[in-house]
């Protein structure tokens, strides 16, 4: 077989002139964008992001005349990084690259369908978390359950929930391909951004232009394909999936597309995906082409990325569900309701908890769990979820509960709440 580098790759796929716009773009550094984080407070962040020279663009993606405006380029006048801006570190917004962005935005967009508020989604290959949390932020009725294996990912993953303050998550850490047999045709969406050969991404990495390991791409085509097969089994029959990666070769994208709709035949739809700025890449099948986004540095500023959009339209009669995976015992399976009082306006602990069990209670739309360590608030959809899954996080943990029944907060502006165990 012979080698050809990432520029060759590339040449195949565009025309001349074309080609030549790319080689002296995608180098270059791109626009920052940013998703501003509505449930934290998104307008006042606007203004104060403004009011220090920052300067805030929608893009030009949009669909049937509104724009995706949910993640923003951003330009600043003066020297500080996104990093060390302090809305930054209070979670206000998260850094997070356009064209990344808009995948979730996609996952959401209504076919004129109802599209009801409380939902599970599950966000198969979740870190670094800038999915799930614009997933969360979208919808914060929902049940997003983040997967992800790898335990440096995954401690990233949970440091980016719990500084944007994310309560509405559930953090799991299988392998892909396990998720489903163990949520069959329990999810209303998911999001499949798989593990990728990043081969539009090499704005990062100059010296990637002239290195491509082909027979790398196509282990990696294979292991989307069992991650795609995993992500259809865990939806719902009538609703959607997104498959995305931040990839331009063909082998991980259109010829994964392929197989999809041949393995599913009967069972799975491709749908449009509506941003009227995309561009395609592969012509001559009408099934695809048109229907598939891509995003090129040279054409739209933004990192080279691919999504397409399916609807599950049957059940997968044909596909044998196998309950090898699932876990002896949840970490969460021991808990116990209890009914509180009304909560006070202070923040204070009556009493102290000596076992290991974790007390729950609901308060409006809250769902409250405390061990004998920690205090964490979610939402009550996750309930059912506590004894299915084998989970490494649960909501977000708002406060440590310390030997003399006290409590230190560990969350920035943390409302003021009373605790009652029920004893």
């Amino acid at each position: 077989m012979k080698r050809i580098s990432y520029l060759d790759m590339v040449k195949t796929l565009l025309s001349e002139s074309d080609f030549s716009s790319f080689v002296s773009t995608y180098t270059k550094p791109i626009t920052k964008s940013i998703k501003i984080l509505n449930s934290q407070g998104g307008q006042a962040t606007i203004a104060r992001l403004s009011a220090d020279g920052w300067n805030l663009i929608p893009p030009r993606f949009s669909r049937k005349g509104n724009v995706y405006d949910d993640v923003l380029f951003v330009e600043k006048t003066g020297r500080e990084s996104l990093g060390s801006h302090t809305l930054h570190q209070e979670g206000k917004f998260y850094v997070q690259e356009m064209a990344a962005g808009m995948a979730a935005q996609v996952l959401y967009a209504s076919d004129g369908k109802s599209q009801p508020r409380g939902q599970l989604v599950l966000d198969l290959c979740a870190a670094p978390g800038g999915k799930s949390i614009q997933l969360a932020d979208l919808n914060c009725d929902s049940v997003i359950i983040s997967n992800e294996p790898d335990p440096h990912r995954r401690k990233a993953l949970e440091a980016n929930l719990e500084r944007c303050g994310i309560i509405n998550t559930l953090v799991t850490w299988y392998d892909g391909r396990q998720l489903g047999d163990l949520l069959f045709e329990q999810c209303d969406k998911v999001l499949l951004d798989a593990p990728c050969s990043g081969e539009g991404m090499q704005y990062k990495k100059e010296f990637t232009v002239y290195q491509r390991n082909e027979k790398k791409v196509k282990k990696l085509a294979h292991l989307q394909r069992e991650l795609f097969i995993s992500a259809f089994k865990a939806l719902k029959v009538g609703w959607e999936l997104v498959y995305s990666t931040c990839t331009t070769n063909i082998i991980e994208n259109e010829e994964n597309v392929a197989y999809f709709l041949q393995e599913f035949a009967g069972s799975l739809e491709l749908l449009p995906v509506e941003i009227e700025e995309k561009s395609c890449w592969l012509l001559g099948d009408d099934t695809i082409d048109g229907k598939v986004a891509r995003f090129r540095p040279h054409v739209h500023h933004t990192g080279g990325f691919f999504i397409a959009k399916f609807r599950k339209t049957a059940s997968l009669c044909q596909y044998q569900v196998s309950r090898a995976w699932t876990p002896s015992k949840s970490l969460w399976t021991a808990f116990r309701r209890v009914s509180p009082p009304d909560f006070l306006n202070t923040l204070h602990f009556d009493g102290w908890i000596s076992e290991e069990t974790i007390v729950a209670w609901i308060e409006e739309r809250y769902l409250f769990l405390a061990s004998k360590h920690t205090l964490r608030i979610t939402i009550p959809a996750v309930i059912p979820f506590l004894d299915q899954l084998y989970l490494q996080r649960v909501g977000l943990p708002i406060a440590k509960i310390l030997q003399d029944g006290s409590l230190k907060p560990i969350v920035a502006n943390l409302p003021k709440i009373r605790l009652w165990t029920g004893k």
